[in-house]
C-alpha cells in the first residue's frame, strides 16, 4: 500500500494544453492565480514546473515533425 500523499490539492485547474501558446496562457493564469492568493507561491511554482515541461515536449515534438517533413521533402532517408 502506498502511503498519503501529504501535499494538497491545488485549487486551480489547468487545461489540456498542446500548444506552445496555449502553455503561455496557462502560464500567465497561474501567474494570476498567485497574485491574487488564489494559490501559494509554491503552487504556482510547481504548476509552472509542470507547464514549462510540457511546453519543451510541445517544442520537441514540433522540431522532430518539422525535422521528418524537411528531409521527406530532401529525399533523405532517415534510416541510413
Amino acid at each position: 500500500m502506498l502511503p498519503l500523499s501529504k501535499e494538497s490539492r491545488i485549487g486551480l485547474k489547468i487545461a489540456n494544453v498542446s500548444t506552445i501558446a496555449e502553455v503561455a496562457t496557462e502560464l500567465n493564469r497561474v501567474l494570476q492565480a498567485v497574485g491574487r492568493g488564489v494559490i501559494t507561491t509554491e503552487q504556482g511554482q510547481r504548476l509552472a514546473d509542470l507547464l514549462q515541461s510540457r511546453g519543451r515536449i510541445i517544442e520537441s515534438q514540433d522540431l522532430e515533425a518539422r525535422l521528418h517533413a524537411l528531409e521527406r521533402a530532401s529525399g533523405v532517408n532517415e534510416k541510413t
